[in-house]
């Protein structure tokens, strides 16, 4: 905040959140992307290139230590390994935050191979009904699986769960 008042760079940054895509393979009830009168396209994204960049001036000038890599889904991005594998070249601990539907044996494999130290997935109910409901039709099975899949194939990676809090789920947490 003391920089923001003085007009100046930060000197030190220590998480870097990326939102790759606006792109993403659901539509959501709490999230306006599907809101928009047209969907949004890859080529309004910042290219590979541009990502590199800012992973590189993070890292080198501003000691950024964690990069947390989101969207839209990220999966939806043709090069989001190549963006992953910058970060974690560039010794960023980096995180994967996706709804877990895009993740199948071979992004799973990759995920393990990349050196992704956490992916969380979008999960709302411990019941299909109230995941659903948010997310969509024949989603909960599809993220269970999902993300009994990166743990057997990964169990390196930190797996956490992302849980949006709503007036129908709140009592439920815990499950």
């Amino acid at each position: 905040i003391l920089n923001r008042y003085l007009e100046r760079p930060p000197r030190y940054l220590p998480v870097i959140l990326l939102f790759v895509t606006d792109r993403c393979n659901l539509r959501c009830r709490m999230c306006g992307i599907c809101d928009r009168a047209a969907a949004p396209e890859a080529a309004s994204e910042l290219s590979t290139d541009q990502y590199k960049a800012v992973i590189e001036s993070a890292a080198g000038q501003l000691g950024t230590s964690l990069a947390s890599i989101s969207g839209g889904e990220p999966f939806l991005r043709k090069d989001i390994f190549e963006i992953i594998g910058f970060a974690v070249g560039a010794g960023m601990s980096t995180h994967i935050c996706t709804n877990g539907l895009m993740i199948n044996p071979e992004r799973a494999a990759q995920l393990r191979d990349s050196g992704v130290a956490a992916v969380s997935v979008s999960v709302d109910s411990a019941a299909p009904e109230g995941h659903e409901f948010l997310r969509g039709p024949d989603t909960f099975q599809k993220t269970v699986d999902a993300i009994r899949l990166l743990r057997d194939t990964a169990p390196d990676i930190q797996i956490g769960i992302n849980y949006l809090i709503t007036r129908m789920n709140f009592r439920h947490m815990t499950e």
